[in-house]
């Protein structure tokens, strides 16, 4: 990137970084093939490397760019990678649930699913250890890309209606005073800075 190319797209403010988003958007909209481009391909890596892989960078100092690179990549419709990408960013225990669904809401101008994309979002919707909202996020995914086995659908619905049917996990962690203990928990009492970071990431999904 040039001088000022690498000025515009750091730091914590989101109005530059989005602006250029959206614009790479566009390109690519004409340009079928433009990550041929050097500029395009800069600037799509830059945000890639600003998520790091499986969106490790939420666990780190710079947790701030990374969530601006989560929402960059969602306006650009590209990742370096591809869906799978922002898969192992849903798939990361490590992570928060809101940055973990928040990765998969970025798909949503994504196109051209491959049936393997298709399959791994399957995986999440129907893996009974995942969040609720993870789940409910790769249903929106394959909602607008369509289902890789039209008995994916008919499945969900009869595992949601299973659930109904008896307390779930996260029904009884609401309720109870105690976190769960132990890593890679899914059902938890969110603290205070959890809540903030889920109000901003629902401040931020297109309407």
């Amino acid at each position: 990137l040039r001088d000022q190319d690498q000025a515009l797209i750091t730091g914590v403010n989101r109005d530059e970084p989005l602006a250029l988003s959206a614009v790479v958007h566009k390109i690519c909209q004409e340009l079928p093939n433009c990550e041929s481009d050097s500029r395009v391909k800069a600037v799509i890596d830059y945000f890639a490397d600003s998520l790091g892989p499986a969106c490790a960078k939420f666990n780190g100092a710079d947790s701030d760019n990374a969530f601006v690179a989560l929402l960059a990549i969602g306006n650009m419709g590209r990742m370096r990678g591809g869906v799978n990408s922002l898969v192992q960013c849903a798939n990361n225990q490590r992570l928060q649930i809101v940055y973990r669904a928040f990765a998969l809401h970025s798909l949503r101008r994504f196109s051209n699913f491959s049936t393997t994309d298709k399959h791994q979002l399957s995986n999440l919707l129907l893996d009974e250890s995942q969040d609720a909202e993870v789940r409910i996020a790769a249903f929106q995914a394959l909602a607008r890309h369509g289902f890789s086995n039209p008995s994916m659908l008919r499945d969900y619905i009869r595992q949601l209606l299973d659930r109904t049917r008896r307390p779930s996990g996260s029904d009884v962690c609401l309720h109870s005073p105690k976190k769960p203990e132990g890593p890679g928990r899914s059902h938890h009492v969110p603290d205070s800075t959890e809540r903030q970071d889920r109000h901003r990431a629902e401040e931020a999904k297109p309407p």
